[in-house]
Parts: structure tokens; C-alpha cells; sequence
């Protein structure tokens, strides 16, 4: 792929490999944000915003980032870990209180639950 100036449009060019004439493909410069102005008061302090430069200011200003539909699955990704972690906590500590019971004790909670038929359900409050 090769890539050429606009002016050079009337000059033919051939592909390098086979010489036949080379497909041309017009895009914008990678660099030109193509944005349309925008027209809104900030959410957060209210000013009017005009154009895509006040946006980002006001973005900036207001400490925020432009959104991206990606940031969902980051917060659910971040909430599902802490609450794994949070899970493997109640586990080892109660795996740690266990292991610290008097023998006795231990018997007697293995009575109720395992051949009592308790059932144990850890509940969240």
C-alpha cells in the first residue's frame, strides 16, 4: 500500500508487482478529527458549550474522559474481581476460625452441619 498526495490524483499510478493500474482509495488524513460542532450546557457546571474544543476543555477542566462503550465491561470485569476476592476472604478466614476451634468445638460444628443436616448459607448484609 502506498499512499499519495490528492494533487497527484491525475498522474496514473501502476501497482509495483504486477504493473497494472493500482486501485485508488481516497481517505482523510489520519491526523484531521473529523467532528461536527456540538451544542449543549455541561452537565456539570452548566456553561454553554459550543464546539468540539470547548467539549475537551470542558472535559478536562471537569476532570472527566471521553466515553467509550469498552468502559462497561471494565467496571464489570473490576466488580466481578472484587467480588471473587471478596469471596476467597469469608472463605480463608472462615477456613483460619476452623482450623483455630478447639477439637471438641470442631466436632460439634461437624455434628450439626454434616450429620445434623444444617445448612450453612453465608449471607451478605
Amino acid at each position: 500500500m502506498k499512499f499519495f498526495r490528492v494533487k497527484d490524483y491525475e498522474e496514473a499510478v501502476d501497482c509495483e508487482k504486477c504493473d497494472l493500474a493500482a486501485v485508488r482509495i481516497f481517505t482523510a488524513p489520519a491526523m484531521v478529527k473529523v467532528a461536527s460542532d456540538c451544542r449543549y450546557d455541561s452537565p456539570i457546571d452548566g456553561r454553554h458549550i459550543t464546539t468540539h474544543a470547548a467539549r475537551l476543555e470542558d472535559m478536562k477542566r471537569n476532570g472527566c474522559v471521553e466515553y467509550d462503550p469498552e468502559m462497561k465491561k471494565d467496571v464489570a470485569r473490576k466488580q466481578r474481581e472484587r467480588s471473587e476476592a471478596f469471596e476467597r476472604g469469608v472463605d480463608e478466614t472462615v477456613a483460619k476460625e476452623i482450623h483455630k476451634m478447639p477439637r471438641k468445638k470442631k466436632e460439634k460444628l461437624i455434628q450439626e452441619v454434616v450429620h445434623g443436616g444444617a445448612i450453612a448459607e453465608a449471607v451478605r448484609i
